[in-house]
């Protein structure tokens, strides 16, 4: 009786080619953000639905409404005396706030479109906005 072998010839060329496609589509996916504009990206503050502060990720000067103080790169907008939210270096993240979680905080930092911050008992959302989305919703 003949020996038949588990693994296969076509086996290996399948696994092969299955491995070299998964590196392909991780390239793709790692490298197609890296010279995304971040000039053409804006940081939108809204507070209970209402537009609060909009302004460029990237400049430090005043937002369409000249809220907030500007030192050095680093631009600190006060939001109703609530929360305070910082745009630097072109990352966004809430510096302080007053609700008792402080889960706004320890969202961290954001830099690309789509990505938001929120502080649910103070009602206030920090979203950017503009460019070319990285992923779509799913892939998030």
């Amino acid at each position: 009786m003949k020996k038949i072998s588990k693994i296969r010839e076509n086996d290996i060329l399948l696994g092969a080619g299955l491995l070299l496609g998964a590196m392909c589509l991780w390239c793709v996916i790692y490298f197609a953000g890296r010279n995304m504009d971040k000039n053409a990206l804006t940081v939108v503050i809204t507070v209970d639905g209402q537009e609060y502060y909009t302004g460029s990720l990237i400049e430090s000067g005043a937002g369409e409404n000249n809220t907030g103080s500007t030192v050095g790169n680093k631009r600190e907008i006060d939001v109703d005396g609530h929360n305070k939210v910082v745009i630097a270096d072109g990352e966004v993240w809430m510096e302080s706030a007053d609700c008792p979680d402080k889960l706004c905080i320890s969202q961290g930092k954001i830099s690309k479109t789509g990505q938001t911050i929120i502080c649910l008992p103070n009602k206030t959302m920090v979203t950017i906005k503009g460019g070319k989305s990285e992923y779509d919703g799913v892939a998030q």
